[in-house]
């Protein structure tokens, strides 16, 4: 699962897995049913489909006439991630974009944290580097202006220049408005993008975390046995169920 661990590693964020054959007769009816299934689902932002080396052989069920139409009528962007850099598939070609390997495609699906909250911290830095150079460079254009005029002089200054010191005035505010609005923009927007990822709002979508002993996440229904209790997690509230059949 080194697909799953590397978006695990670069960002905190819902994974919904979709078990496949990789190759074998029902790989590419398997393959179908797993593109129609996240396309059924409006909240699913990204698909990847992906599989390790093998021959040519094993490559066939990527080449399958409904595996390439499933992927190219997708509403859903795709990436396709089959064998490695030198391996090369119908379904590359229709998908949205192709990874080299699965790894690679994990880079691509998701940004990393470190990344974003650096790139954050320099928004904020840029910010109030321009407000106060603005301000400074103000300041320094009203001392030096104060070292040469005296207080006539300075009157008469204002008198014969007001409409231009008004007008600078408002372009300075002008100008020092928008910068704070376009980085309070570029912050909210980043701010919203982390804020939809967390596990909160995913549970809101309507998902659940299911947790089975010594609080360990459950995604398989495999690591699971019959009378085995687990807590399922909700959006307002922890559940707490017997398995009582599997399927």
């Amino acid at each position: 699962m080194d697909i799953v661990d590397r978006i695990k590693n670069r960002f905190s964020t819902h994974l919904e897995l979709f078990p496949i054959s990789v190759q074998g007769a029902k790989s590419a009816e398997e393959i179908v049913l797993g593109v129609n299934f996240f396309n059924n689902h409006s909240d699913v932002d990204l698909v990847i489909i992906a599989r390790g080396g093998g021959g040519a052989e094993d490559f066939l069920p990527f080449n399958d006439e409904n595996v390439v139409r499933a992927v190219f009528q997708s509403k859903i962007p795709i990436i396709s991630a089959i064998g490695h850099e030198t391996d090369f598939t119908l379904l590359d070609f229709v998908a949205d974009v192709r990874a080299a390997t699965p790894t690679a495609a994990a880079e691509m699906a998701v940004p990393e944290m470190r990344n974003l909250q650096r790139q954050l911290n320099d928004l904020f830095k840029n910010l109030k580097f321009t407000i106060e150079l603005v301000f400074k460079s103000a300041n320094e254009e009203l001392h030096g202006l104060s070292k040469f005029l005296n207080k006539k002089s300075l009157e008469n200054f204002i008198k014969d220049n007001k409409k231009t010191l008004l007008m600078l005035s408002k372009n300075l505010q002008y100008f020092a408005h928008n910068l704070i609005k376009e980085k309070n923009v570029k912050i909210n927007n980043y701010f919203l993008r982390l804020d939809n990822l967390s596990i909160q709002k995913v549970l809101k979508r309507g998902f659940a975390i299911v947790r089975g002993a010594k609080d360990k996440k459950i995604i398989k229904s495999s690591n699971v046995n019959k009378e085995h209790l687990v807590n399922i997690e909700f959006c307002d509230g922890v559940l707490t169920a017997k398995i009582q059949k599997k399927q």
